[in-house]
């Protein structure tokens, strides 16, 4: 028998958006505060058409992996002029989580064959996400896309902490950000379909 997953509702950063998770847990705990805290964002069109045949293949993949957990924005955002929502959640439809998944997870596969089945089913891409950053610093940090991809984004949380406390340059933060991928780093996704080793 397969892992049993939960689905449940919360609010976000803000306070005002809505996530749907599917997750091992019943609620989200403390769990993150172990790891590295690195995720990936989905990028795809916010239409309710493209981001639920986007969830759809997610979810399944999701399971299939053994993906500890993942949220999709919830319909507050759904279809909505971009004017209207909080810059720092365009890019972000869907969140897949890496803490507390297998150790032996295989995050290149799992993103190539995503990847792949976005542009199959027709899967629309969105805009770059944005990084929140710590309050006062007015900086415009874009998060950096894993390699290859045209959907997928990596971010880590401890970036917050270490953008708050660095004392170098935009530019020097920037390229420390972009350098540091975490499990992401090292992952490729072919245009072609293929794994890329």
């Amino acid at each position: 028998m397969g892992a049993i997953y939960y689905v449940f509702h919360s609010s976000g950063t803000c306070g005002h958006e809505v996530y749907w998770h599917l997750s091992k847990k019943e609620r989200s705990t403390g769990d993150r505060k172990n790891t590295s805290g690195w995720k990936v964002h989905v990028s795809v069109m916010n239409t309710e058409e493209n981001i639920v045949k986007a969830w759809g293949l997610v979810a399944r993949k999701v399971i299939e992996y053994g993906v500890y957990e993942t949220k999709v924005v919830g319909n507050m955002y759904l279809g909505k002029n971009q004017i209207g929502i909080d810059q720092h959640q365009i890019g972000k439809e869907i969140v897949i989580y890496e803490f507390s998944s297998r150790p032996d997870m295989n995050w290149q596969e799992l993103l190539q064959k995503l990847e792949s089945d976005f542009k199959k089913g027709g899967v629309v891409a969105g805009e770059r996400p944005k990084f929140r950053l710590p309050e006062g610093m007015n900086d415009e940090i874009y998060e950096p896309a894993i390699k290859g991809s045209e959907y997928f984004y990596c971010e880590t949380d401890d970036m917050r902490e270490y953008l708050r406390t660095k004392t170098c340059s935009t530019c020097c933060r920037r390229k420390n950000y972009y350098e540091d991928r975490g499990v992401f780093k090292n992952i490729t996704i072919s245009a072609l379909g293929g794994v890329t080793p």
